[in-house]
């Protein structure tokens, strides 16, 4: 599972330093290796994603925060190219999905 995020955001204890031990202590439960996908850009979105989509049966967590929230359509275009189902945590898997399925 790629676990997307802006490290601007997660150096300043922001979404990554907030959800990722969580994350990371839940993973061996599911039998899920976590890969982390920071992006700076819109740019770097598209290839990180990209080059993580080629892995089978892949997956992509998004970490909100300012950045992944304002690009949120860009990310679900990405993910749906490359056919990964977007998830994000529960405070804004309701916005990223009401733009997916419209």
């Amino acid at each position: 599972m790629g676990l997307l995020f802006n490290p601007r955001a997660a150096t300043a204890g922001g979404s990554r330093s907030f959800f990722l031990p969580q994350i990371e202590a839940a993973a061996p439960a599911f039998a899920l290796a976590l890969e982390m996908v920071p992006v700076h850009t819109v740019g770097d979105m598209g290839q990180a994603v990209a080059v993580f989509a080629r892995e089978p049966d892949s997956a992509l967590l998004v970490l909100p925060d300012v950045f992944t929230v304002a690009h949120r359509a860009s990310i679900i275009e990405l993910a749906a190219r490359h056919r990964l189902a977007p998830g994000a945590p529960p405070c804004s898997l309701v916005h990223m999905y009401a733009n997916y399925s419209s």
